[in-house]
């Protein structure tokens, strides 16, 4: 092995993660902290960038050439500080530079800072300065660039710098979420075919799932996840992983009208961790559509107590306003809105999106959501965006177009309640009220309080147009 590689290896195993040569997914354990909740991906209609597969968790069985995940990890910071230092005896240490780099990476989700991307890209191009060849800091980079939703660029330094015929599982499975983010649904088959040959694992799985869900397969998606979930079960003493598997599935219940089985996963998690925020935002969302309105509100307080996050912001005054506290919902609304706007500072790219959804969905700086879900178009054009556009077109009296872009979308995935929601209105608004009841009665069918914001009117849409439950 050379000197270099080793040292990577060695480093690794001392900061006791699963930071490697090509190895994606670390797992998101944060360590205990008694002031906040721990970070996790949130997926909702004010999800956070990047939320499926940056916070994916690490597999029982490790890709190919990573290295094994050491019992404990040591904490962020101080493994930092330990890297910094080696740098400072060893200025040219590259594989030192792509492990800070990683670490940095690490910093950014855990604690949900900003500002530590642009250290990992700065660690891995000094790196790459160094040694232009090394795999694991063009690995780095290109996560970097994938995180700030530069998701062409960080395509073409994956494809430019990793040969075709000689690609691993995890820098095919790099590629397979490029083209996922970028909405490139037959180039990510051709991409998770080959992932497929080389590997069969929870993550290859996750990835399947997730390309089925976007297909509008949501129990194809199902089946893959509970597999995932068995394998990691009996091949893992990982919690986190489990968790991540558990939330997963949990979501996808959701979905698909199992509130029971999704409130149980779910209550699972949170009987391990109380304060891991994507399961609470989870079951409070089901606790809704439950009707435990007392339960949802408490759930919901504890998260902005502790972590005050868009998501979570937005979804107490969403909760306020279907309960007709209108004082109430503004104030949250208002408090979200400054936090977006925090981040939007920082990395507007990344969030335009869910900036543009939380503006067009509260009748905010309409224009300037539709300037946000322009911006982010130029990013990617996967169905979330998709979808985004046709709202934000609707919500600004642009039906028209807002149809066509819906009717692109539906071409590709016909079953997701939000976008289903969407084309309701936007045909309602057209006139064409027989194809907005198809639409609204796929919702009525599977989980008509899927959404806190949204669930009044399709109540109201449904006893307007006597719509009932069909199975």
């Amino acid at each position: 092995m050379k000197f270099y590689s080793l040292l990577f290896a060695i480093g690794v195993t001392i900061i006791g993660t699963s930071i490697a040569h090509s190895q994606d997914r670390v797992a998101p354990s944060v360590a205990p902290q008694q002031d906040r909740f721990e970070r996790g991906p949130i997926k909702g209609p004010y999800e956070l960038s990047f939320a499926d597969f940056e916070w994916e968790p690490s597999e029982a069985k490790p890709l190919k050439g990573s290295t094994p995940i050491a019992e404990e990890r040591m904490p962020t910071q101080r493994a930092i500080e330990l890297f910094l230092n080696r740098l400072e005896r060893g200025p040219n240490d590259y594989a030192s530079r792509s492990i800070l780099g990683e670490l940095y990476l690490r910093q950014a989700k855990e604690e949900d800072l900003l500002p530590a991307y642009a250290k990992a890209k700065n660690m891995f191009r000094a790196a790459l300065k160094i040694n232009a060849k090394y795999k694991p800091a063009i690995l780095g980079e290109a996560k970097v660039m994938m995180a700030e939703h530069q998701f062409a660029d960080a395509l073409k330094a994956l494809s430019e710098s990793l040969p075709t015929e000689s690609q691993s599982p995890s820098e095919l499975a790099l590629i397979v979420d490029c083209h996922l983010d970028m909405g490139s649904m037959d180039q990510a088959k051709i991409a998770l075919q080959k992932l497929e040959q080389l590997e069969q694992s929870p993550p290859i799985d996750a990835r399947l799932a997730r390309f089925a869900e976007l297909s509008g397969d949501r129990q194809t998606a199902i089946k893959l996840i509970q597999s995932a979930l068995e394998i990691v079960q009996r091949g893992s003493s990982d919690e986190t992983e489990w968790h991540w598997y558990q939330w997963r599935l949990a979501g996808l219940l959701f979905d698909s009208g199992d509130l029971d089985q999704a409130a149980s996963l779910v209550q699972k998690i949170l009987d391990d961790k109380p304060q891991d925020e994507r399961a609470t935002i989870l079951r409070a969302r089901i606790a809704f559509a439950k009707d435990q309105i007392d339960l949802s509100y408490d759930l919901l307080h504890q998260v902005v107590k502790l972590h005050p996050s868009p998501p979570a912001l937005a979804l107490l005054g969403d909760l306020y306003h279907h309960q007709k506290e209108t004082a109430k919902a503004t104030e949250y609304w208002d408090k979200a809105e400054a936090v977006v706007r925090e981040e939007a500072t920082i990395a507007k790219a990344a969030h335009a999106r869910e900036a543009a959804i939380f503006f067009g969905d509260h009748d905010r700086h309409l224009q300037e959501a539709m300037d946000l879900i322009l911006l982010d178009r130029q990013q990617r054009r996967d169905l979330n965006t998709v979808d985004a556009l046709a709202w934000i077109l609707h919500k600004n009296h642009l039906s028209t177009e807002a149809k066509q872009e819906m009717e692109t979308l539906l071409k590709q995935n016909s079953n997701d309640l939000l976008s289903l929601y969407h084309a309701t209105k936007i045909y309602q608004s057209l006139g064409e009220i027989e194809t907005a009841k198809k639409h609204l009665q796929k919702i009525v069918d599977v989980n008509p309080k899927f959404s806190i914001l949204h669930s009044a009117d399709i109540a109201t849409l449904q006893s307007e147009w006597k719509l009932s439950r069909s199975r």
